[in-house]
């Protein structure tokens, strides 16, 4: 399949995070002809060159402090630029340099650390069938934990992209963007060096009006390094729900492709045993303890389904990344056959959670059973 108005499909790649590009290609080879979608494999920050940084970014630190304050963060980053926050902007900029070159009149860029939802490809066939001339850029993603509604822009449902005036970009983990916009945003870095991670760039950009910012809602797609799957490769810090959690009888159940690397993480760090429903696995069944269930689940048939085909003895930690709230209060509420520690699934699911549960991240959608919290 092709989503409508987007000629291609660029995948920010470096090769040594082979967990990323297991996923993504097992994914990409699914859905999409080979010829739609490219990994690009440009600088990562351990061999990032002086030369390099220098033909792309300032590290004039005034010039930095002036830039953030334009949009207000002058007190929320740091002082200097790490490289690979600077290996992430030239990595984008490289593609639109492409792009800007190219016969593609827009398209979508992802970066590998991107998760595909069970809703990802009807959301973005909607979202993509709105677009026009005007949408320079839209982002596509939750980073950041920020939404239309946070924005404070009523949501209307008759449209999926939404402008947003204070200029402001999510994260760029998944967003189209305009042939026009790159060769913009190509020519902008020649008269001025980026000082800013490439998102803060983006929002800077846009607070000053030189390029329109879109985001849309529904999100259709979701960052793995901010749901704890992947190790981030620009964040100095990442904390992961995983690490004050003790898993006894390590059972994990996997529902839905939100979470799946997540599942995987545990299997392979944490010799865990999973339940699949309806989704294939990255793994080998005969190398790992796996199950994977073909039958499709609703609420009247997911917990005799696990109660038939799971192992004895509790499940710690449920990857539920599917848009079936009550398929989950079932499971959680209805029943005492799954009584998880962990639960990792929309935020506003809190709703009925909260009882037994703690919200412990809003970002990552990561619920802790109250009696695992100290």
């Amino acid at each position: 399949m092709k989503f409508p108005n987007i000629h291609h499909i660029y995948i920010v790649h470096c090769p040594c995070l082979t967990d990323r590009y297991a996923y993504l290609k097992k994914v990409m080879e699914k859905y999409f002809p080979h010829d739609y979608y490219t990994f690009k494999v440009n600088t990562h920050k351990d061999t990032l060159t002086d030369e390099i940084i220098n033909k792309y970014y300032t590290l004039d630190e005034n010039v930095r402090n002036t830039e953030l304050r334009v949009i207000g963060e002058e007190k929320n980053l740091t002082q200097k630029i790490n490289k690979g926050n600077i290996s992430c902007g030239i990595n984008h900029l490289l593609i639109w340099e492409e792009v800007s070159n190219s016969k593609h009149d827009r398209v979508l860029i992802l970066e590998d650390d991107i998760l595909f939802l069970e809703d990802t490809l009807s959301y973005m066939i909607e979202i993509m069938a709105e677009i026009n001339d005007e949408h320079d850029i839209v982002s596509l993603e939750d980073g950041a934990g920020l939404t239309v509604d946070s924005m404070q822009i009523e949501e209307d449902l008759e449209k999926t992209i939404y402008k947003i005036e204070s200029g402001r970009m999510r994260c760029t983990g998944a967003y189209s963007i305009s042939k026009n916009a790159c060769t913009k945003l190509v020519e902008l870095n020649k008269q001025r060096k980026f000082s800013l991670e490439i998102d803060m760039q983006l929002w800077f950009y846009g607070a000053l009006k030189l390029i329109g910012i879109y985001w849309s809602s529904p999100t259709a797609f979701t960052q793995g390094s901010q749901k704890g799957v992947f190790k981030s490769e620009i964040q100095e810090k990442q904390n992961h729900f995983l690490q004050n959690i003790k898993l006894d009888n390590k059972k994990c159940i996997c529902i839905g492709l939100t979470y799946l690397q997540t599942a995987i993480a545990l299997i392979k760090n944490h010799s865990c045993s999973c339940l699949f429903f309806n989704i294939n696995s990255t793994l080998e069944s005969e190398k790992y303890s796996i199950k994977i269930i073909k039958e499709d689940i609703t609420k009247e048939n997911v917990c005799e389904i696990i109660k038939s085909n799971y192992f004895d003895g509790s499940i710690e930690v449920l990857c539920f990344g599917i848009n079936d709230s009550d398929i989950l209060k079932r499971m959680i509420v209805d029943s005492i056959i799954v009584n998880p520690k962990i639960i990792m699934c929309c935020p506003k699911n809190e709703s009925f959670l909260r009882e037994r549960y703690d919200l412990v991240d809003k970002k990552t959608g990561v619920f802790i059973r109250k009696d695992q919290v100290s």
